[in-house]
């Protein structure tokens, strides 16, 4: 059936206002948003916070072409970058809003598969542009989530050799390196453990060995500056194939 409007124009052929879900944990931030982005025309709805049940709840009643998603939601256990890829199998096209510059997080957010990484101070004509591409089904800024990619595919890789070493640490190995990084002496350690110090002292020498340095002092700035010691020592072969993996994702997308 033909629609036309009051002054006969027909409306049959028009598309319904673009709907955008904006996901924010700041409510002035996200409600402003809101009221410009309804003023110029389109369909806006607000989730506050990072709760993923109500986010993607909404996004199924609402059914967003576009979600306007920040990384940083505050104290939720999943950040903005575990929402990308379940909210994009919703059929949403996802434009990560953020504040943060990590060039590290926006990597992981292109790796998940966002449409678009935008800065909260782009302006506003910018971020209308980016969300219509967006419904029509294109990607915007391709070049610089490519970039963004690959500079997060390298320091993983970087990461990841960083960390190989350590894969062969056994767990009393691991215990022994954690002990000396808190500035506990081989002698405490001994006593502590119920063993000789010639026995610590023993397994303080295949530490080095398999770390291939000649100091407990180097063995101790390798494993902060490869990120062993905030990894958790037990979890150091973990972390070495949970970073291979995802290498190996990045690689395939």
């Amino acid at each position: 059936m033909r629609q036309v409007d009051i002054t006969g124009r027909d409306l049959s052929h028009q598309e319904s206002p673009t709907r955008v879900l904006i996901i924010e944990d700041h409510e002035l931030v996200a409600v402003s948003l809101s009221l410009v982005l309804t003023d110029h025309g389109f369909a806006t709805k607000v989730y506050l916070g990072g709760d993923p049940e109500g986010v993607l709840r909404t996004c199924d009643s609402f059914a967003p072409h576009v979600v306007l998603l920040d990384l940083d939601l505050g104290g939720y256990t999943m950040s903005g970058i575990d929402l990308i890829s379940p909210l994009r199998s919703r059929g949403s096209s996802v434009v990560v809003l953020t504040g943060v510059t990590d060039r590290a997080w926006l990597g992981k957010a292109a790796r998940e598969g966002a449409d678009a990484i935008l800065n909260k101070t782009l302006p506003l004509d910018e971020l209308e542009r980016t969300i219509e591409i967006c419904r029509r089904g294109d990607q915007p800024g391709l070049v610089e989530r490519t970039e963004l990619l690959q500079e997060l595919i390298g320091d993983e890789r970087r990461q990841r050799e960083q960390l190989a070493p350590f894969a062969h640490l056994t767990k009393r190995e691991c215990d022994i390196l954690s002990a000396i990084a808190q500035g506990i002496s081989a002698t405490t350690i001994a006593s502590s453990s119920c063993v000789t110090i010639g026995t610590i002292r023993s397994q303080i020498h295949s530490i080095l060995q398999k770390l291939e340095v000649s100091s407990q002092r180097e063995a101790i700035v390798l494993a902060r500056d490869s990120g062993w010691l905030e990894i958790g020592c037990h979890d150091a072969g973990r972390a070495h194939e949970r970073v291979v993996h995802r290498e190996g994702l990045g690689a395939h997308r």
